[in-house]
């Protein structure tokens, strides 16, 4: 007879997570194993450290199967790969978390992106599962993140949780060593026993070879015994057997010190076949890395013994000048390293001069540093000096100081890595000393760079001091003059003069298409910026597609290239283009971290994204820790003060009292267009607030000429006459901003702008008109990319519907806290819950009062009247639905019974004795608990599998002593006919 599989329980596993079986040959290692033991059993975290192929990570299956057979099955392994972000390994410790503890849910979504928060929560969830955690090949995560991830570890994880890591490079944290577990190569005794489990048969001489070749790395025997090759290895050597090709690869491999490419193999040589290249890797001779092939770390010392030293030292030049041909900054770098280890110091010179600025610019300045601090060579002290301060460590700036007055190329080298880190009026003044000296010096080509960078420094402190110094700078070259005056028109374009800076963009203009590469970048960023400055965002959008249409894609960017970068991100941040903007943030993030200047830059961007999308999880904890980058960086005090503009807008969606006087934002001084933002995000506040904010509103002159700006005049324009009830004025107001915003191109300010006009249409009771507002609204909010406006634009919709549509839809956008907070505040108070409002939110809650009087929403039951808790749910009596969280709709209209008994329990308070609320829904008088009983069951039972998410312990269906209640832990909403009374 046949044996029936029983059904499983519960949903199996993914085998990616589970802890696999240890390796059936495992001998040996029993002193490491009972190390490991104590190791994990003392701390939360254990990182098991050794070179490839010593048998990390069969050590860890074993031990953890060996002497912790009950843990073995809440074990979630989670195989690192580079291909990975941090951010996708911190979801799937996560995930492996949730699946050893038998949860189905997920909460990884309650973050956003947040890297700190992200790792915060991740050690959170596994201490709440108390899951293990064994996270294999910990080094194909990225330096800073893998750090960061081993100290919190180290630091916040609780014992009841354990985290195993397997890794081969040594953690780079001081407190990690107390959680280090060094593995040593395996002993020849072992490695024989070894060779005996898996080749009975071999003889003493062949298992002594084996060992012999496998140099302590049981990974590098069984790769020999798999290959059949244990004698003649021991005895002809490692490379015996190879062809000519696959000797020459593995000869070049013991060169370098990183991975080669695939792409770069022919480059250096006759390539080895597809076929040999597998031979190679079966012998254990190189591995394949998401970078490339490399030297496997057992066989290299094997490599070089047999080679010779001298022969690999020979063979060095040769492959670095192959290197030095390549196109990419890595490959230029492992040239340089092999030209000074080989003192070849002349080609390491003369690639340096080609390649040393874009290294800086793309982030090699650290490593630089360090392969160029012990040469004692002047030729080299113009590259040591950029990366020197490059590397931005306070060390190597103690040890590295500011040129002599008499070396012009060195000072300008010094000037212009000082300006990738910092701004303001000291870089100026240092910048502006060493023009003055090369003049003098008649050196007219520093003095010209070293003027544009004065004016750069200074434009934003000193304007009239930074536009004197620009004129002044000799330009000599056509390519000079275009950007003397590209900088020019930014300058005083920023002093409020569009006139002047349009003239000058203009002459600009016909040499656009006659300079070279790096000055057409600069020209075009600065004439970009221009057209941004005044909110002509259509006009920037449409010339930067057309002098610089690849930037984003460019393989290599330059300090020139990551400024157009920040200016394309600001194009599509203003311009309303979200999705292109975040995937922009995402790319760059990364390379715009290397320069304090960038880095600021990003970061004023990020925080109107995330306003406009609606990404508030941490939002004020973002805005704080930005505004304490800016105390601490020089010059930083416009940055400053766009974060507390946003950080106002953020007090208007939550409808927050915030301070109009905050320190240091009533000043006058020019400070950019943040400036002008900031007043009018203050004047937005006061028109939100309460009547005893002042409502003066500023003039035009002080936006004149600045289009965004006049937008955001004519919204705080429409919303101070919406308050005195002048509605026709306050919709001609919002009309006129969106129009302009369209015109202009400027996306973020049109959602504001359309928005503002539902309001007015609304608070009028112009419903039709704001169906089809609240619909163009919803339309253009998808195509920018910005969840926030809709899930704005659902709730006009909701207002404008006849019966003020369903209360799912509320309940919807009540849960939108970390989204689209104006709607959900407002849905709240639909809701009868307590909410913060302002006075266009009164307005708009009594219009849509009156328009729905045929119905009404009450509070049930729940544990404080008024209260709000994302675990409420809802009962829609002219739907006849259910409402639960996640937004879960339960339709009963065809499920009359069901019904019945769930409208009578919400008719009565929310509970009912068993007997009445029999009688209530089959109209029988007199209760029997043996005759009746069971229907009555059964209905409460159908009930619980639709509403509850645990059925076999319900909460918002719950059994009384007396009868059937709903639970006390949420509050129910219900939306009721008036005219019924049920």
């Amino acid at each position: 007879m046949r044996r029936r599989l029983r059904k499983p329980t519960t949903r199996p596993k993914s085998l990616r997570f589970v802890l696999p079986n240890p390796n059936a040959y495992f001998v040996g290692r029993d002193k490491e194993a009972v190390d490991l033991r104590a190791a994990i059993e003392r701390s939360s975290l254990s990182v098991v450290w050794a070179y490839g192929g010593f048998g990390k990570t069969s050590l860890v299956l074993q031990t953890v199967h060996r002497f912790f057979k009950t843990h073995a099955r809440r074990t979630a392994v989670v195989s690192l790969r580079a291909s990975e972000s941090p951010m996708q390994a911190l979801a799937d410790i996560v995930r492996g978390a949730c699946q050893v503890a038998g949860i189905d849910s997920n909460p990884w979504s309650a973050v956003r992106g947040d890297w700190e928060s992200a790792l915060a929560m991740t050690i959170e969830i596994v201490d709440e599962t108390g899951a293990w955690i064994f996270l294999d090949n910990l080094h194909a995560m990225p330096l800073r993140e893998r750090d960061d991830l081993l100290h919190a570890v180290a630091k916040y994880a609780r014992k009841k949780s354990k985290w195993i890591a397997t890794t081969r490079e040594r953690p780079l944290h001081t407190d990690l060593d107390a959680h280090l577990f060094c593995l040593p190569a395996m002993s020849d005794d072992d490695l024989s026993r070894l060779v005996r489990a898996r080749l009975p048969s071999a003889s003493e001489r062949a298992v002594a070879h084996s060992v012999k070749a496998a140099s302590g790395s049981p990974w590098r025997l069984i790769q020999i015994i798999a290959a059949k090759r244990a004698a003649a290895t021991g005895a002809d050597g490692i490379l015996a057997g190879l062809s000519e090709a696959s000797c020459a690869f593995v000869k070049t491999l013991a060169v370098l010190d990183g991975a080669l490419s695939p792409q770069f193999v022919s480059g250096l040589g006759p390539a080895p076949s597809d076929g040999e290249m597998e031979r190679l890797e079966r012998l254990g001779l190189i591995e394949e890395t998401p970078a490339g092939y490399r030297l496997h770390d057992v066989a290299r010392p094997l490599v070089e013994a047999e080679i010779g030293q001298p022969v690999i030292d020979a063979h060095a030049p040769d492959v670095a000048r192959a290197l030095a041909q390549v196109d990419e900054s890595a490959v230029a770098m492992e040239a340089i390293r092999i030209f000074l280890a080989h003192r070849e110091r002349d080609a390491a010179l003369t690639l340096l001069r080609t390649r040393d600025e874009r290294l800086i610019t793309e982030g090699y300045g650290t490593q630089l540093w360090h392969l160029l601090q012990s040469v004692r060579d002047e030729r080299f002290s113009r590259t040591q000096l950029r990366a020197a301060v490059a590397a931005a460590d306070p060390l190597v700036l103690d040890i590295v100081r500011e040129p002599d007055a008499s070396e012009f190329d060195a000072r300008l080298a010094w000037v212009r890595a000082v300006s990738l880190r910092q701004r303001g009026a000291s870089l100026g003044s240092v910048a502006r000393c060493l023009a003055d000296d090369a003049v003098k010096a008649k050196k007219t080509d520093i003095a010209f760079e070293a003027g544009m960078i004065a004016g750069l420094a200074l434009r934003l402190s000193a304007n009239a001091k930074a536009e004197r110094i620009v004129r002044r700078v000799p330009s000599g070259t056509a390519a000079q003059a275009a950007r003397q005056m590209a900088l020019l028109a930014a300058i005083v374009g920023m002093r409020g003069d569009r006139q002047q800076g349009d003239l000058l963009v203009a002459k600009v203009m016909p040499l656009l298409a006659k300079l070279d590469a790096e000055s057409l970048i600069e020209v075009a960023n600065r004439i970009c910026s221009h057209y941004l400055y005044f909110g002509l965002i259509r006009r920037a959008r449409e010339f930067f597609d057309r002098w610089l249409p690849d930037i984003e894609r460019r393989p290599v960017l330059t300090v020139g290239d990551r400024f157009s970068l920040v200016t394309f991100y600001c194009v599509n941040v203003f311009g309303g283009d979200f999705r292109r903007a975040a995937a922009l943030r995402d790319e760059t993030k990364v390379l715009m971290a290397l320069s304090d200047i960038l880095r600021l830059a990003q970061a004023t961007l990020d925080i109107p994204l995330d306003l406009a999308v609606g990404n508030f999880a941490n939002f004020h904890e973002r805005i704080t820790r930005n505004i304490e980058l800016c105390d601490g960086t020089p010059g930083s005090n416009h940055n400053r003060k766009w974060f507390l503009a946003c950080r106002v807008q953020m007090a208007i969606l939550y409808a927050e009292p915030y301070s109009v006087s905050e320190p240091g934002v009533e000043s006058n001084e020019y400070m950019g267009s943040g400036a002008l933002h900031l007043k009018a995000t203050l004047l937005l506040q006061a028109m939100h607030q309460f009547d005893d904010v002042p409502t003066e509103i500023p003039s035009d002159p002080e936006f004149d000429g600045i289009e965004d700006e006049q937008c955001w005049l004519l919204i705080a324009r429409s919303v101070h006459v919406l308050r005195m009830n002048r509605m026709g004025l306050a919709g001609r107001f919002a009309h006129t901003a969106v129009r302009n915003a369209e015109v202009n191109g400027i996306g973020i300010v049109e959602l504001e702008a359309r928005a503002a006009l539902c309001d007015v249409l609304c608070a009028s009771g112009a419903f039709r008109e704001l169906r089809a507002e609240a619909g163009a609204l919803a339309k253009r909010a998808r195509e920018a990319g910005s969840p926030r406006f809709e899930h704005e634009a659902e709730f006009f919709v909701f207002a404008a519907s006849k019966d003020s549509a369903k209360l799912a839809t509320l309940m919807m956008l009540a849960r939108l806290e970390d989204v689209a907070p104006v709607a959900m505040r407002r849905a709240r108070c639909l809701l009868g819950a307590a909410a913060n409002r302002d006075r266009v939110d009164n307005l708009v809650l009594a219009a849509i009062a009156r328009r729905a009087q045929a119905f009404r929403i009450e509070t049930t039951r729940g544990p404080v009247a008024g209260e709000w808790d994302p675990e409420s749910w809802g009962i829609d009596d002219v739907e006849r639905c259910v409402v639960l969280p996640g937004n879960r709709v339960v339709d009963l209209g065809t499920r009359e019974t069901l019904w019945k008994v769930l409208a009578a329990l919400a008719g009565n308070g929310g509970m009912m004795e068993t007997a009445a609320l029999f009688s209530s829904t089959w109209n029988i008088g007199d209760f029997h608990p043996i005759r009746h009983g069971k229907r009555l069951h059964k209905v409460i039972h159908d009930l619980r599998l639709l509403i509850e998410d645990d059925p076999a312990r319900p909460k918002r269906l719950i059994t009384t002593e007396t009868g059937y209640a709903f639970g006390q832990e949420a509050a129910v909403f219900r939306r009721v006919l008036r005219d019924r009374n049920r």
